[in-house]
């Protein structure tokens, strides 16, 4: 039976009034020592707001006002922040943030996307309609090799057929032409 995290809280608080041990309550409800201790300490009333956690938050905070700008900015990305928020929050340019980002990127091995981005301009669209259709279609690496090697020898058919089209009737009136002398 799957308890829920209030069922799994009045399940530990039931078990503690009982007497049981935390590792027995831990056995039975299977949910950690550390959080069977938060959950007795919140019913109890122990519960003391974390002020040490408090004074790290701020001490990161100064330390990160202490950086560049561009640090600043790396730290917001890697904090998932919106690019929108990294230009407000630091009050750069978007162009300068946008650099940043590129950047970033890089240094989080992603910089094959940044140059695909790049790359496809405008074209991004298109890509994007064409990556979706292979995702829907299922289609491996030699498969899409195979359709496009197709699509080649239709054109080149198709190319060889005007030009058919266009000089066999010609060559039929000349072999017409040398059959009536």
């Amino acid at each position: 039976m799957l308890l829920n995290k209030e069922e799994k809280e009045k399940r530990v608080i039931k078990l503690a009034e009982e007497g049981k041990t935390t590792r027995q309550i831990a056995e039975i409800v299977h949910i950690s020592l550390k959080d069977i201790g938060k959950i007795i300490r919140k019913f109890t009333g122990d519960v003391k707001p974390d002020s040490n956690k408090i004074e790290k938050e701020e001490e990161e905070k100064m330390r990160i006002n202490k950086l560049s700008l561009y640090a600043q900015a790396f730290y917001l990305f890697r904090e998932k922040k919106p690019l929108t928020d990294v230009v407000i929050t630091l009050n750069l340019n978007t162009d300068i943030v946008l650099d940043y980002y590129k950047d970033y990127l890089r240094l989080m091995g992603m910089y094959k996307l940044v140059n695909l981005y790049h790359s496809l301009g405008k074209d991004l669209p298109l890509f994007l309609h064409l990556f979706n259709r292979v995702k829907k279609e299922s289609l491996s690496r030699e498969e899409i090799t195979d359709m496009l090697e197709t699509q080649r020898n239709i054109s080149d058919m198709k190319e060889t057929l005007i030009w058919l089209n266009n000089h066999v009737p010609e060559r039929m009136r000349e072999e017409q032409e040398l059959d009536q002398k």
